[in-house]
């Protein structure tokens, strides 16, 4: 079943049975709050983004010894940084978008056609495309990629921190995990509201 933005608001609507102001007076918070749920909503509907959902690891034979899996990155497609965009199958730096949407804009008529930004940045091929590229040009330094592909750059790099950690003869448990995992995204990938909850480590 194809995803539906009306059906999410439909629910929120319900969830929160408030009345709407007709011109309310809304705070830099609450914008980027909306924006970031409309990102989500956009992502969703477009197929670029997943829900994830918390997995039980259970010893179903009740060893006392049971250990958990080696922990594993992410091995399907991964940004290259936090910082970096994903346009369809393609990455590119925020710098790389800045010259976009400078040609996008270079024009008398208030922006370029699709087919025109298609010609001359081959990784834009849709519409969605350049609305992602008109949401980097309004947030810039709010803009964040999709908390999917964010939560596998935290997982490659949580990777590398625990892996030197082990190299270095340190022993780590789930809570180190959660440690570690939330002071990397609170200094580099900043995923809002990541709790680095413990079936999230697992």
């Amino acid at each position: 079943m194809a995803f539906n933005p009306a059906h999410v608001l439909s629910l929120l609507t319900k969830k929160f049975a408030v009345l709407l102001p007709d011109d309310p007076l809304i705070s830099r918070e609450e914008r980027k709050m909306a924006n970031h749920i409309i990102h989500i909503l956009e992502n969703a509907a477009n197929q670029e983004y997943e829900v994830e959902t918390d997995d039980m690891m259970v010893d179903e034979e009740g060893h006392a010894d049971w250990e958990a899996e080696e922990f594993q990155p992410y091995d399907d497609f991964l940004l290259p940084s936090h910082q970096d965009i994903q346009f369809g199958d393609k990455v590119v730096t925020r710098g790389e978008a800045q010259k976009a949407i400078e040609y996008y804009r270079e024009t008398g008529k208030g922006s370029r056609s699709l087919k025109s930004m298609k010609h001359a940045f081959r990784w834009i091929k849709t519409d969605y495309h350049l609305v992602k590229l008109r949401q980097y040009e309004k947030e810039k330094l709010d803009f964040q990629e999709s908390r999917t592909n964010l939560l596998k750059v935290l997982s490659k790099r949580l990777f590398e921190v625990v892996r030197d950690k082990l190299d270095n003869g340190f022993h780590l448990h789930d809570a180190d995990l959660q440690m570690i995992a939330r002071k990397i995204n609170r200094d580099e990938i900043k995923i809002q509201g990541f709790l680095a909850s413990k079936g999230w480590i697992t």
